[in-house]
């Protein structure tokens, strides 16, 4: 910590010699280099922990699923994982949970309150997704192999998409950082080709202008920094707002189709509609082997987006009405008109109505096609959360461009100065 504190004052003092600065604004301009120093250490320290608890929740992940298939038991697929973990903090969260489930606390179904402990430290999505799953299997058996490849494969995707969004990141960080030192340089390059009497590097109007614009530049680069800092764990998890509901509702209960306030709320809440399904329909099927659609409609309401919500409590009303139509199916998002969520609600039903094995490869054949789209829809989501972020790089560019227009107004009235001097 020392050394980056020595080192990015002694990029102050450098540059503050490049600028030609009197001894005052030398000092300052250190000093706001050495407080600089502190924050980028702070955002290269906190960047590394998330980026070490995100690759051992994924650890833990891909490990309890590979375990869980042979052992069957939680208490023995997280006894059999915790060694992968004895240097790391996942480790001790894994020894409490263990000991919360040998310690009988709450019977034969301590596994959940263990579970939930895991959860805490690692606020995760996937994992409280994959916990609620082995869960069921180890308290109620069934046949689970379609679930547990789903989440296997849906896990997989998650890791490429987050690794490629890290590199995509970094990229964006490394180009600003470029921007800001190109900036720099050419700001101080053009004191020095002046003739020396023409020199705005001793101008107090030059000197605050350098130091202005390093200050703005430096906490511009902050900023950048903190918008690039991601918890890798959560960057993806559900988003809940209170106005996609109300949107939502303006869709569906509109009779007038038309209007600016319709069209805003009907993108709105399609590209929420279009994020959450396939998340929706993901759990969907891990609770199709617990009893029949419509109980698996009903156990993942309360994981769902209060859009997903609306449109299921509608969905489960229609169906208790008329519990073999498919009309109910048809009806659900109708007024979207989205072709993949209509297929899906087909293909529901016809595992509703035919089950056993051609439910059972229908159903594969549907979880394939929603991982797909729901691949696609959080890849889109990353290219979203990244809009914007290249106009960081244009920011140094700005600042630089006042500054040489204020060493030029400097310059001018320099000349001019001279040029009097000499009639």
């Amino acid at each position: 910590m020392v050394s980056v504190i020595i080192g990015f004052g002694l990029i102050g003092f450098a540059l503050s010699k490049f600028y030609q600065l009197s001894t005052v604004f030398q000092i300052w301009m250190i000093l706001i280099w050495i407080f600089f120093s502190f924050a980028y250490q702070h955002g290269k320290k906190k960047a590394k922990q998330r980026f070490i608890q995100f690759q051992e929740a994924i650890t833990y992940m891909e490990q309890l699923l590979f375990t869980f298939q042979e052992k069957k038991k939680i208490l023995g697929s997280l006894l059999d994982i915790q060694p992968l973990f004895s240097d790391s903090p996942m480790g001790e969260v894994i020894r409490n949970a263990c000991d919360y489930i040998r310690s009988g606390e709450d019977g034969n179904r301590g596994f959940r309150g263990a579970n939930e402990l895991i959860e805490e430290e690692y606020p995760c999505q996937r994992i409280r997704r994959i916990h609620r799953f082995l869960e069921h299997v180890e308290e109620y058996g069934g046949d689970y192999e379609i679930g547990l490849r789903a989440l296997q494969e849906d896990l997989g995707m998650y890791i490429s998409r987050t690794e490629s969004l890290m590199q995509e990141k970094e990229q964006i960080r490394k180009h600003i950082a470029f921007a800001v030192l190109i900036a720099m340089l050419i700001c101080g390059i053009g004191v020095h080709f002046l003739p020396s009497q023409f020199q705005t590097g001793s101008s107090m109007v030059s000197q605050v202008a350098s130091l202005v614009m390093v200050i703005l530049n430096l906490i511009m680069y902050t900023v950048a920094q903190q918008r690039l800092l991601s918890n890798w764990l959560t960057e993806n998890d559900m988003k809940v707002a209170a106005y996609d509901l109300r949107d939502y509702q303006k869709v569906s209960k509109s009779k007038k189709k038309s209007g600016i306030g319709y069209k805003i709320a009907y993108r709105r809440s399609k590209k929420v509609l279009m994020r959450e399904f396939p998340v929706w329909v993901l759990e969907v099927v891990l609770f199709l082997d617990r009893g029949n659609v419509q109980m698996a409609l009903t156990n993942s309401r309360p994981f769902a987006h209060p859009i997903m919500k609306a449109g299921v409590d509608e969905l489960l009303v229609l169906l208790e009405k008329e519990p073999h139509s498919i009309q109910p199916y048809f009806d659900f998002m109708r007024c979207y008109q989205i072709s993949f969520v209509q297929t899906v609600m087909k293909v529901l039903y016809g595992i509703s109505e035919i089950g056993g094995t051609k439910g059972s490869a229908q159903l594969e054949a549907l979880l394939r096609r929603n991982q797909l789209l729901s691949n696609q829809s959080e890849i889109e989501g990353n290219k979203t959360s990244l809009a914007g972020m290249g106009l960081f790089t244009l920011f140094p560019m700005l600042t630089g461009s006042l500054k040489l227009m204020i060493d030029m107004v400097v310059f001018i009235v320099a000349f001019l100065g001279v040029m009097k001097w000499s009639i």
